[in-house]
């Protein structure tokens, strides 16, 4: 055996007969489409290993920098149909081959959807799966890790298998690696040990899978009682930490500005009538917003006025503020009123939340009568109104 330094990943270079020609046999010269540092692993390799008969789909691991290279590769042969995943075009004749080691990896074509079943807590990305004449099946898995090493990368997606045996990997000069520490000698010996176990997995598909390889002549290093437990253990710390994590969570601060549109100036800002209330004059609030503007926008000209619902409301003079600018201005000032004025966020929230329990209840005419407009909806034409307060 070979050892590769690799810092902490263990990866070791097995001696072992070449298995190429089989993988060839079975899967129609796939090997001869996969970019330099992909691999091959899963069930197909090992019962290459085993010496057992191939009876699955062959699984291709690679780099982020690669994926679309070698999607390409297969959707260009004639001997290879897609059929899962978004579709990958064909190499163009103007096509070099190191056009596709594209940087970030850019992976336009690739599938948005994972067809993986429970795969959201493996080092999976996307796939597409291609399927030959003589009907065996090709799936290209794109790796999450990004490195800059893309046999490491590749390898990664080995490295998240729950069982031991499955930590080994074919690269497509016919090399095989080991990527989980004595998962050669469990392939051998056939001896199924859980390195991982992974909450996202249903218990059902967990024994539904030992069973599988238990018919077929392996055994296992527990019961499946106790890798159940096992599993159900794992469950509940994961729900632990992401309680604890959830409960560390710091609460959403209280926005005291509502986001607007009006007819006349676009974008406007309303104080909510409880903040005026509380804080008893206008004029802090109007310092604040204006402040805010300008320290953080370089917005001046900031106008106000108090309209016939008792709600102050701003505008920018001369310039429409955009909706972002408008809710990024609204949590600032909120912020800096807040805590300059130490106001009550419990008191704010019970009103607010009466404040909107009432409006369930307020007949159309008098929520027509102060001029607002919804998204969609029409003005108030009251003549009564002074006209800078008609939204």
């Amino acid at each position: 055996m070979d050892r590769y330094d690799n810092g902490e990943n263990h990866l070791e270079e097995i001696n072992h007969v070449s298995v190429l020609e089989s993988v060839d046999e079975v899967f129609d010269s796939a090997t001869s489409l996969m970019t330099q540092n992909a691999v091959m692993y899963g069930s197909t390799v090992t019962a290459l290993i085993t010496g057992l008969p191939i009876c699955a789909d062959l699984d291709i691991a690679v780099s982020n920098q690669e994926y679309m290279r070698l999607c390409k590769n297969f959707a260009s042969s004639v001997k290879w149909l897609q059929v899962d995943g978004k579709r990958v075009p064909e190499h163009r004749p103007s096509d070099s081959p190191h056009k596709f080691n594209l940087p970030g990896g850019t992976t336009a074509y690739s599938s948005g959807k994972n067809p993986y079943q429970e795969a959201k807590h493996l080092a999976i990305s996307k796939m597409v799966a291609f399927e030959s004449v003589n009907r065996s099946r090709v799936q290209i898995v794109e790796s999450k890790t990004m490195t800059g090493d893309r046999l490491e990368d590749a390898l990664e997606v080995v490295r998240s298998v729950d069982f031991t045996f499955c930590g080994m990997a074919i690269d497509r000069y016919g090399r095989i690696l080991e990527v989980i520490p004595h998962a050669y000698d469990d392939c051998k010996q056939r001896i199924i040990r859980i390195q991982n176990y992974q909450p996202a997995i249903d218990p059902a598909r967990m024994k539904e899978r030992l069973h599988k390889y238990i018919k077929r002549g392996w055994g296992l290093s527990m019961s499946i009682d106790q890798a159940v437990a096992n599993l159900n253990r794992a469950k509940m710390e994961q729900a632990k930490r992401l309680s604890k994590k959830s409960k560390k969570k710091k609460p959403r601060p209280i926005n005291l500005f509502t986001v607007k549109k009006s007819i006349k100036w676009g974008t406007i800002l309303e104080t909510k009538k409880e903040v005026r209330q509380m804080i008893g004059a206008t004029s802090p609030i109007r310092d604040a917003v204006r402040t805010m503007a300008a320290k953080h926008f370089g917005m001046v000209g900031i106008e106000s006025t108090v309209n016939d619902n008792s709600s102050l409301i701003f505008w920018s003079d001369g310039k429409t503020m955009s909706g972002t600018t408008a809710k990024q201005l609204a949590t600032i000032t909120s912020e800096h009123i807040i805590k300059k004025f130490k106001l009550d966020l419990k008191r704010l929230k019970q009103e607010e939340k009466i404040r909107k329990l009432s409006k369930m209840y307020v007949s159309p005419k008098e929520v027509s009568h102060g001029g607002y407009v919804s998204s969609g909806g029409a003005s108030s034409t009251d003549s009564s109104y002074d006209y800078a307060t008609k939204w």
